[in-house]
């Protein structure tokens, strides 16, 4: 993979600086690390909706700081409440010799026969799984193969997912992360439907926010397709 460089100013820590740096399309954040002084740092908007395109929060950046450069991943970031840009962002240093924890997305791989033989219903309990390893070693996905899950009822658990050299998944190795669910009859469907609203709620409310993200990135990226022309 080729590396994510983003260019960086420092600034001052003040409002009116704040305002000024928005006006210009340029995004304030801040920098900071483990046993690191904390930085007050700016980037170009469009700069920065790319970046976080390519990076999201589970790849190295390449941060250009004046005469450093600095191995950094994305922690943070807030978006305007009306519109999809970003407003602020938090980006941790990283040592090459020390651990650190992210998040990296599960997703399948294969059909499952349960599912395409039986009509069974595929159930992602576990969406993301937090890693640990050296910032060398970090993956943004995690694969699951579900073709060995035949029967309702099935599952794979965190212990069973093969996880690259040097990365280590946080948590219960008994979590479920995939299961296969039996079709639900209408009078289910019907009963369930109170008792699930609150969690269905608080899934789009993330879903929003990563959408919201996504389109923040992607208005950055046209923004800078644009101004090329």
């Amino acid at each position: 993979m080729e590396p994510i460089i983003l260019q960086a100013q420092l600034r001052t820590a003040v409002k009116n600086q704040i305002k000024s740096l928005h006006k210009n399309r340029q995004v304030p954040g801040v920098l900071y690390g483990h046993g690191i002084a904390s930085r007050n740092i700016a980037v170009d908007l469009v700069e920065f909706g790319k970046v976080y395109k390519k990076a999201g929060a589970s790849n190295l950046i390449d941060l250009q700081l004046g005469n450093e450069n600095l191995k950094v991943v994305v922690k943070d970031y807030q978006l305007h409440p009306l519109k999809t840009i970003f407003t602020h962002f938090d980006l941790y240093q990283v040592r090459m010799d020390e651990e650190l924890e992210a998040e990296a997305k599960v997703v399948t791989a294969g059909e499952a026969p349960a599912v395409k033989g039986l009509g069974g219903i595929l159930v992602r309990n576990m969406p993301t799984l937090t890693i640990r390893c050296l910032p060398q070693n970090l993956v943004g996905e995690l694969t699951v193969d579900i073709s060995s899950l035949n029967e309702f009822g099935q599952s794979i658990h965190v212990k069973d997912i093969a996880v690259p050299a040097g990365v280590k998944i946080l948590g219960n190795p008994q979590d479920v992360v995939v299961t296969i669910a039996a079709p639900r009859s209408e009078e289910e469907i019907t009963a369930a439907s109170g008792a699930v609203v609150e969690d269905v709620t608080q899934v789009k409310v993330a879903a929003d926010e990563k959408k919201k993200a996504e389109e923040a990135a992607a208005a950055a990226a046209e923004a800078d397709a644009k101004a090329k022309k």
